[in-house]
């Protein structure tokens, strides 16, 4: 199950058929947009993720919700079904994610980063995956463009919870330019990602 959108959470209609004009409609009208969020409100959405348990909570009250959401997903549904016998060092590793979405480390420096080695990272990151906490994003590339860039994109499926994993709000996201940019991304990518699903089952 993917996080909801804004547009689920704000009941906007029409939103499922996005994906459906934008890659059929000849020619996009123009128009203006009313209101239009700010850098500001984009980083808000962000920071709130799509968790439904956490739509309409306080700042704080959402902020206690995602950290225990990510203390039971490290310390007792990966632990049960991943057989983690080191759950400590799987929290190191989320939070290396964490610290780099949007990015395309590779799994050494996620190996580094949690004291593990890259056989661990490996099986570490298949299980995030397999649970549907980080996701890995194929890398655009052609036999005939050798120099592209070929490693995936690690994204946290909810960025909310990215955002509470690394322990960062508004103010410090807005004042780096390089979190914001990664931050945005991500947010991108878990609004396109439920509509993606749905258009392929149109």
């Amino acid at each position: 199950m993917h996080g909801l959108t804004v547009a689920e959470i704000e009941r906007a209609p029409g939103a499922q058929a996005f994906l459906h004009r934008l890659f059929t409609v000849r020619e996009v009208p123009t128009f203006t947009i009313q209101n239009a969020p700010s850098v500001v409100d984009y980083v808000d959405l962000a920071l709130r993720g799509g968790f439904p348990a956490v739509v309409g909570l306080s700042e704080v009250a959402r902020a206690a919700w995602l950290d225990g959401y990510r203390d039971e997903l490290i310390y007792r549904d990966a632990t049960e079904f991943g057989g983690i016998r080191a759950p400590e060092r799987l929290s190191a590793l989320l939070t290396a994610v964490a610290h780099n979405i949007a990015g395309s480390p590779t799994e050494t420096s996620f190996a580094t980063a949690a004291g593990i080695d890259v056989r661990t990272a490996r099986t570490y990151l298949d299980l995030l995956e397999g649970l549907r906490i980080v996701e890995r994003l194929p890398a655009w590339h052609s036999n005939r463009f050798t120099r592209l860039v070929k490693a995936p994109k690690y994204h946290l499926t909810d960025t909310g919870l990215a955002a509470a994993v690394i322990g960062v709000d508004a103010t410090a996201v807005l004042r780096s330019g390089d979190l914001l940019g990664r931050l945005i991304e991500s947010f991108v990518v878990a609004q396109l990602r439920p509509l993606l699903a749905l258009a392929l089952h149109r």
